[in-house]
């Protein structure tokens, strides 16, 4: 094999290669941990599920005890690596880890071999940074979506009313009968869409409002001081729903009504 020297204890070589073989156990140690509290961690979600028969509920439950004991195992071989390693590692319990409910609690993420502790979203206030960042940019497209929405939905209801309200006048003479029909369905949808151009103009009236403004407040309440402390309140998720708000919800209160009666 040409090996012309043997390494010897004192050789760079031969320190390098041990404390590699040392890393790799530990390495090996960590993972196999790693997975058995995740398989615990899934036998534990699966005996919460709903509608889980008592048989599989009693092999869940001998699962998670075999689980428990196999994590006491590979906990004990885990903290007899961690200790020796450069520099030590934290040496955990079985309560700690047994207290593991989420797979981003996992510190144990960072020994890996990918050096992961050494990457700048280690730091939680990076990552808490990089997340408010990427929600802003997130919420500038939103902003130019909604937009386009706004002007689509005040043409939309301009349009509506326009056109219901020429062609009931349009049958006035011809079918009274449909014109009173189509009279009816027009000043249901003027008052729901009363409502929309209210909302709409609040939304004119919000300092970062960046699109165009192009509705005008025919007939309609030009006081919107309101309304947009209702869309505030909605947006904060602070103002309560009404029944009589939704057609649906009112025939939900009715049969609900009906069940308790």
């Amino acid at each position: 094999m040409g090996i012309t020297e043997r390494w010897h204890p004192q050789d760079i070589k031969y320190q390098e290669g041990l404390a590699y073989l040392t890393n790799r156990r530990f390495i090996q140690a960590v993972e196999h941990l790693q997975g058995l509290i995740i398989q615990r961690l899934f036998e534990l979600a699966k005996a919460n599920i709903a509608g889980t028969g008592y048989k599989l509920h009693q092999h869940i439950s001998s699962a998670i005890s075999r689980r428990s004991a196999a994590i006491q195992t590979a906990l004990k071989k885990y903290n007899q690596l961690a200790i020796i390693q450069t520099p030590p590692q934290e040496v955990l319990d079985f309560s700690k880890v047994a207290s593991y409910a989420w797979l981003s609690e996992f510190d144990l993420l960072k020994h890996s071999r990918h050096h992961i502790l050494e990457k700048p979203w280690v730091s939680k206030g990076n990552r808490e940074v990089a997340n408010n960042f990427f929600k802003i940019q997130r919420a500038h497209e939103e902003v130019q979506r909604l937009n386009v929405e706004v002007t689509w939905l005040s043409a939309w209801v301009d349009h509506e009313d326009v056109h219901l309200k020429s062609t009931f006048e349009s049958l006035a003479e011809s079918d009274p009968v449909l014109s009173r029909e189509i009279s009816h369905m027009y000043e249901e949808r003027k008052r729901v869409n009363d409502v929309h151009r209210r909302r709409i103009h609040a939304l004119y009236e919000l300092s970062g409002y960046s699109g165009l403004k192009g509705m005008e407040m025919r007939g309609v309440d030009n006081d919107s001081s309101g309304d947009i402390d209702e869309m505030m309140e909605d947006l904060r998720g602070t103002r309560s729903i009404k029944a009589d708000e939704d057609d649906a919800l009112c025939d939900e209160a009715d049969c609900l009504h009906a069940c308790i009666i």
